[in-house]
């Protein structure tokens, strides 16, 4: 091959060889920071008086993000023509000259069993000082705060959760040296529990319905099945009746708010909003509502459930009331709770008086072989103590 005197050819090519390209990186990750705040609106009723249409109320100032930020809420709402009969609540960046890219999910939380929370969940927006766009005007209907008994107001309050999220980016950082893997993405707070309790409030997708004192509930077949060996049985198993589409079950000898409070459980790992607020012992009816909701665990063979049952009746024992939940614990096999009614009468000198108590009587006329065993196991742990 032959090329003329005067044609242009490039030096690189003349010395046989191409000068290596050098390559420059950067990279630069998400950082997300979560953060909870709850607030007490209190006095609702006068509040409600004192208060017109676009007047709000505000929470304690709180942290999340490097950013200072509160909860409004609008009793009457922030526009009567926009959102007519409605409460309005927002998150407000308080940090003067700021903004922050973040999301919000606003949570009035229920105090009645049965009635789930109202949730606004707001997508991640550029937000700026004083601009209230992570919230909703029509947060809450206000037909349901202003009714007597409203599932939402206990003791003349209402309880707001707010939880925000804020987005930082980390400051990219330039690199002559060859490129490093994909920066790292700090993934999403774990967000299961509330995905699966939106879908059993929503019945999206259910395939098995119960029907129990006249109540019919839905439910997932194979959630069920994943949580409860028993359930597992008789929707896949030899127990499982014939498959028509959606299956049918009755439900007996349970309450429906009990099994309600099962299925939150099944489905989130946690005690149904309003079930146990005020506290194990306070009064007689949170105390009968656990003991059911361990019978019903105990039924399903739902462990954690159980365990938390257990628990709560441990700390709630009284005179009147140990020689029931010995029983109790006798025939449902919790070790925890016979242990903590042995504890109870021994370590008190309470012996006399719960031989002296209503349940006592009525369990030595049902169960003497319980009775026995309670006394068999007190004596020996005094002996033990004494020893």
């Amino acid at each position: 091959m032959w090329r003329r005197r005067n044609d242009f050819v490039p030096a690189g090519f003349l010395c046989g060889g191409v000068t290596e390209l050098e390559t420059t990186t950067s990279a630069c990750a998400t950082e997300a920071v979560r953060r909870k705040h709850v607030f007490e609106v209190r006095g609702y009723s006068s509040l409600l008086s004192r208060v017109g249409v676009g007047s709000f109320v505000r929470s304690a100032t709180f942290e999340v993000g490097g950013y200072d930020w509160a909860v409004r809420y609008f009793p009457k709402g922030t526009d009567a023509a926009a959102a007519p009969g409605y409460a309005s609540a927002f998150a407000v960046l308080l940090t003067p000259g700021a903004e922050a890219r973040a999301s919000c999910d606003l949570t009035l939380i229920s105090r009645r069993l049965g009635v789930p929370n109202l949730v606004s969940r707001t997508a991640p927006a550029l937000f700026r000082h004083l601009a209230p766009a992570l919230g909703s005007c029509t947060f809450v209907d206000r037909s349901k705060l202003e009714v007597p008994a409203s599932a939402y107001v206990r003791d003349d309050s209402l309880r707001i959760e707010c939880v925000v999220t804020v987005f930082k980016f980390k400051k990219a950082s330039p690199s002559s040296s060859p490129a490093p893997a994909p920066a790292r993405v700090e993934a999403p707070t774990p967000s299961l529990p509330q995905d699966l309790e939106h879908l059993l409030e929503t019945k999206e997708g259910a395939d098995v319905t119960f029907k129990i004192e006249g109540e019919v509930l839905a439910a997932h077949a194979i959630v069920l099945a994943t949580r409860s060996p028993v359930f597992k049985a008789e929707l896949y198993g030899p127990m499982k009746k014939q498959d028509t589409g959606r299956r049918h079950i009755a439900i007996e000898d349970m309450q429906p708010d009990v099994f309600r409070a099962l299925l939150h459980f099944v489905y989130t790992d946690t005690m149904l909003p309003g079930a146990m607020d005020d506290g194990l012992g306070s009064y007689d009816g949170n105390r009968e509502f656990t003991k059911h909701l361990l019978v019903a665990a105990d039924r399903y063979d739902v462990r954690g459930l159980k365990f938390v049952c257990e628990r709560r009746l441990c700390r709630g024992l009284t005179i009147a009331t140990v020689a029931c939940m010995f029983a109790l614990a006798d025939r449902h096999n919790r070790s925890e709770l016979q242990d903590a009614c042995v504890e109870f009468i021994t370590g008190s000198d309470t012996l006399a008086d719960v031989v002296e108590s209503e349940g006592y009587r009525h369990l030595r006329s049902l169960s003497p072989d319980v009775m026995i065993d309670l006394f068999e196991k007190a004596t020996k742990s005094q002996k033990t103590y004494s020893a």
